[in-house]
């Protein structure tokens, strides 16, 4: 039995979702961490998901995960830090190896002593890091459990141009690749380029905190679709000559001798087609995006071929390009995760849609659980008395109180409880 775990994009919540839900899931199950485990256990995550569990791997001993509990109180939550955290600016954050590196900076800063700090004391302190001058990680471990990561290479001179649905054109979005990166071989493969997923994949070297600045290039997105920001931030990109991927050439548009590198989450936010890839058996998605459901559901939709709208950030190729599972399946998914009684969304026995453009073949995946990014009963009404944010907890644009960051974390723990109590990843054991 094949098992995948994904961790989804969404930023500092999604690094903050990532980082507590797998410390959850190994105190549960410790023996995943032990040389040659034998469980066929991938981890794939995007964006702010790679972020936070790369900063669970590398800094663990030194972060105090906040665990849920049914009596939780205020103090427990909250710590003497009030500053909100928010994304960096710089123009060379491109180059600085991103979130990543202020996070684990940051760790080392407020560390004057042997006390661990918890995630809102970490997040409440990133202000404070000068980007620049703070160290830099110049390699970052990757732990024994296989990890895959997912970026976008953009290989058009110009910019992105999005339809009124919020999704990219036709001629762009074949300019759109997408690549997955083998964190523990140091490589990443492109999609494939022949007739079949098998044929024309290319391994190609690349740094794991050069992939971790990658799949998280967040900022790409907007610069790409908004003329005013491409004036004044183009330098903020990434660019890699050309001749540095092996990817398809396009007809009848200009290449560019460079490529872009973007943000994961403009192909696929969720971390599941690059599971897909590897015909996992059985899939469980924590779902962490950062802006609700109710208001962006494309990263979920799209999985299904069903059309909505979609933001400058999320699944910018639209449904056709990006349909994985049968249609007739998404009405009980949404309807699932949307609702606060349930929160989880769990299919079993799906007939996968290949997917060439993806390098996702046809096979039957036993089960597929979708963990909510919103909220649920259950943990709301054992902890009402806590006056967080009425964003928490997804629908934090940039940041978030240290308040909100502790809670999310134990909320991903309810989460990690809750799916225990399903037995799905008993495998792991």
């Amino acid at each position: 039995m094949s098992i995948g775990i994904a961790f989804s994009g969404g930023g500092i919540p999604a690094a903050i979702s990532a980082a507590c839900a797998w410390n959850a899931i190994v105190e549960t199950h410790p023996s995943i961490m032990e040389p040659y485990h034998d469980t066929n256990l991938t981890v794939s995550t995007v964006s702010g998901g790679s972020i936070g569990y790369g900063l669970w791997i590398n800094a663990r001993d030194k972060i105090d995960f906040t665990p849920y509990k049914y009596n939780m109180t205020l103090e427990e939550m909250y710590n003497d830090e009030h500053q909100d955290v928010g994304y960096p600016t710089n123009s060379s954050v491109g180059a600085i190896h991103n979130l990543f590196s202020k996070t684990q900076a940051n760790i080392t800063s407020c560390n004057e002593d042997d006390r661990k700090r918890t995630v809102g004391e970490i997040v409440g302190k990133n202000k404070e890091i000068n980007l620049i001058g703070g160290a830099l990680v110049d390699k970052v471990g990757t732990g024994d459990i296989p990890w895959l990561t997912s970026f976008a290479l953009f290989n058009q001179s110009g910019m992105l141009d999005r339809s009124s649905r919020g999704t990219v054109l036709q001629s762009d979005a074949e300019s759109l690749h997408y690549m997955v990166a083998d964190m523990n071989g140091g490589a990443f493969e492109n999609n494939p380029i022949k007739n079949g997923p098998q044929e024309g994949k290319v391994m190609q070297q690349v740094a794991s905190v050069d992939a971790l600045a990658y799949t998280s290039a967040f900022w790409s997105s907007n610069i790409l679709t908004n003329t005013m920001m491409n004036l004044f931030f183009n330098k903020m990109l990434i660019k890699r000559p050309r001749s540095e991927f092996t990817i398809p050439p396009i007809y009848g548009a200009e290449e560019s001798e460079d490529v872009i590198i973007m943000d994961g989450g403009v192909i696929d936010t969720t971390g599941i087609i690059s599971l897909l890839r590897q015909r996992k058996d059985h899939i469980v998605a924590f779902y962490n995006n950062n802006v609700p459901l109710s208001l962006v559901s494309s990263p979920i939709a799209y999985l299904f071929g069903v059309d909505t709208t979609t933001d400058a950030m999320n699944s910018l190729k639209g449904p056709v390009l990006s349909q994985v599972f049968p249609s007739r399946l998404y009405p009980s998914v949404i309807r699932n995760l949307t609702d606060t009684s349930n929160g989880m969304a769990h299919l079993f026995d799906v007939d996968i849609v290949p997917h060439n453009h993806m390098g996702v073949e046809s096979y039957r995946i036993s089960s597929l659980l979708i963990v909510t990014n919103g909220k649920m009963d259950g943990f709301e009404s054992k902890n009402k008395r806590m006056k967080n944010s009425p964003d928490w907890p997804d629908h934090f644009s940039y940041g978030l109180p240290p308040l909100d960051a502790n809670l999310l974390c134990a909320y991903n723990d309810y989460k990690v409880e809750l799916i225990e109590g399903k037995n799905i990843l008993e495998g792991l054991k």
